[in-house]
């Protein structure tokens, strides 16, 4: 599977990838929520630490296990050849509306993979 093939992205044709907003990960059942100052700029970040997993690389060097659960369920269904699905809630502005916005989502969808660093197998 490419870098990105197990990622379907869903947002409007409209959005600002480039701008803030809260999006929404969909991984086997599983969900997380976050928010970015620039949505393809976390995108990137995330397809980068499911390449670190799979190639055994630290998350960073002062902190080679701080992987999130999020992390490590888009790694374990890429390496099962199941895609995930990244969707832009809403784009917003920077700053404390973006938190606001996020923890909104978060309460609004519950979603299950927001809190402690773990894994499949954790």
């Amino acid at each position: 599977m490419a870098d990105d093939d197990f990622i379907r992205r869903k947002f409007e044709e409209d959005t600002d990838l480039d701008g803030s907003g809260i999006y929404l990960w969909k991984i086997e059942g599983q969900s997380y929520v976050g928010k970015a100052s620039r949505l393809r700029s976390r995108l990137n970040e995330y397809l980068n630490n499911v390449r670190k997993i799979e190639t055994g690389q630290p998350y960073r060097k002062g902190y080679p296990n701080g992987f999130r659960a999020v992390h490590r369920h888009l790694a374990a269904a890429k390496a099962k050849g199941i895609v995930s699905e990244w969707c832009v809630l809403e784009c917003c502005p920077k700053g404390e509306e973006l938190l606001l916005r996020e923890r909104h989502w978060i309460s609004t969808l519950a979603p299950t993979l927001n809190g402690p660093r773990k894994g499949p197998g954790t």
